[in-house]
């Protein structure tokens, strides 16, 4: 006598199911938990931005006290004022000293950078440890050498003058960038330069870019900075 065995359904398909659909839904929960965390963050550091903006516009007195955070008077008088005065020349004028300054200090640290990468000469090896170790030195223990050496050659109070400064000045950081990307890039692309140049001139350009950036930044702080200065002292 023989007896049928009916087949057993299983329940693992479903729990694999289950199990996937809450790994998933886990994941989207942590994904939109960073979403809103990284907007309320975007939010907070543009609140200060968002506050000098208002103010700007603020009418009626020269106090910043407001007791509401939007101003009851909003004008454009103040920016008005602004644009009367000497200040789109300051801007003009930072404009063209960094701009000037970081062409100078990239072809320099191109240059520079490349001999202390690829060319063999004595000095080579605490060569560039000295570029550091002289920028790490205060400026201002310089500031009388800076103001004869400019007083003798004529260049006191002139935009050239300040191009140099910034230019040759704060070079080091820019030679020493220039140098650690040339030697990531491996020598035997210089025998098929022609060849490759498209593959590695983006990089070079990303180099370029970033020593460009760092020195426009700080010559455009500088002489901002210095102009802010002088218009609050102009204004006293």
């Amino acid at each position: 006598m023989t007896t049928g065995t009916q087949p057993v359904t299983s329940s693992q398909p479903a729990a694999r199911r289950s199990l996937t659909q809450s790994y998933r839904f886990q994941q989207a929960l942590g994904l939109w938990a960073i979403r809103i965390i990284l907007i309320v963050a975007c939010l907070i550091s543009l609140f200060p931005t968002l506050y000098v903006v208002l103010y700007s516009l603020k009418g009626g007195g020269t106090s910043l006290y407001s007791p509401t955070l939007i101003p009851q008077k909003l004008t454009l008088e103040n920016y008005t004022k602004l644009l009367s005065s000497q200040f789109p020349l300051w801007v003009r004028n930072s404009l063209i000293l960094g701009g000037a300054s970081a062409a100078v200090s990239v072809m320099l640290a191109t240059f520079a950078g490349y001999a202390f990468s690829r060319l063999n000469f004595a000095g080579r090896r605490y060569g560039i440890l000295l570029l550091l170790i002289i920028q790490m030195l205060p400026t201002v223990g310089a500031m009388v050498a800076i103001f004869r050496a400019f007083q003798v050659v004529g260049l006191l109070n002139s935009l050239f003058g300040l191009i140099l400064l910034f230019g040759f000045g704060g070079s080091a950081l820019a030679v020493w960038l220039m140098k650690n990307f040339i030697d990531s890039i491996p020598k035997e692309f210089r025998r098929s330069w022609t060849r490759r140049r498209r593959s590695t001139g983006r990089p070079t350009g990303r180099s370029s870019g970033g020593s460009c950036s760092h020195c426009f930044s700080r010559c455009w702080w500088r002489s901002s900075s210095s102009a802010l200065s002088a218009c609050t002292t102009s204004t006293l």
